[in-house]
């Protein structure tokens, strides 16, 4: 069971009362990545008694917005300094979509959980969503999806901190990079530390999110993992589409 929580988010009493509310972030043209992820909620809430609450969060599309306003937050000459190439206008709608999110949940004021539309629910993933939505639960902020591939290969150390009651999973502190927004859990406290720390864009928005010791957000995750991205689907944004960009 929980022990020791030592959390001042005021958001964190909405919980007790309500479900969290899931926003999937999904471009109108994905059409097929939105029936992927409606088909997944259909079947995980037919026996339901209170479904989970789901709403699609119209994705900014950087290629057809190259000059939305949000974009202007990104300082593309520091990301060179530090990273030798720049982002492509997919990353930055990427980047965009989340960071509207941020915001959103700060207006609500209650936490909300965020995927993206290639997310894979996992067979703990009803278990994690109601310890997520109890009073149980006054933690700022988890990662819900598995870290990058080659982030996995480095051997990802992780302290246990507890075990959630009445189930197999529990709570753990990570120490290194991620590089995966497929699914997080956010309350309005860490959306804030957010919205405030990146006021400029200069990494991705995953590399920005997982840099803990400048957010000052607890760096959380719940194992095992409820959620993973569906590799087998083609990427709406190319990790390496900046790579094409690099230049010398």
């Amino acid at each position: 069971m929980l022990k020791e929580q030592r959390h001042d988010d005021k958001s964190a009493s909405k919980q007790a009362s309500k479900q969290a509310n899931i926003f999937i972030i999904n471009l109108a043209k994905s059409t097929a990545r939105k029936q992927f992820i409606t088909e997944q909620f259909s079947r995980l809430n037919e026996n339901l008694k209170n479904p989970i609450p789901y709403h699609f969060f119209a994705a900014i599309n950087g290629k057809e917005n190259p000059d939305f306003p949000l974009f202007k937050k990104y300082n593309k000459t520091k990301h060179f300094q530090r990273k030798g190439n720049q982002l492509s206008l997919s990353q930055l709608g990427c980047w965009a979509s989340h960071y509207l999110l941020w915001e959103k949940c700060v207006e609500l004021n209650e936490p909300i959980i965020i995927l993206e539309d290639d997310a894979i629910l996992k067979e703990n993933f009803l278990e994690v969503y109601n310890f997520l939505s109890s009073p149980q639960n006054s933690f700022e902020f988890f990662w819900l999806s598995i870290p990058s591939p080659a982030k996995r290969k480095r051997n990802q150390k992780y302290k246990v901190i507890c075990n959630i009651e009445n189930t197999e999973n529990s709570i753990a502190q990570f120490y290194y990079s991620w590089a995966n927004t497929t699914g997080y859990f956010i309350t309005p406290k860490a959306a804030q530390k957010l919205l405030t720390h990146c006021y400029e864009w200069v990494y991705e928005v995953d590399t920005q999110m997982e840099r803990y010791w400048e957010t000052k957000i607890p760096y959380l995750s719940i194992i095992p993992f409820c959620v993973e991205p569906d590799l087998s689907m083609e990427s709406n944004i190319s990790t390496t589409d900046n790579m094409k960009n690099k230049k010398v």
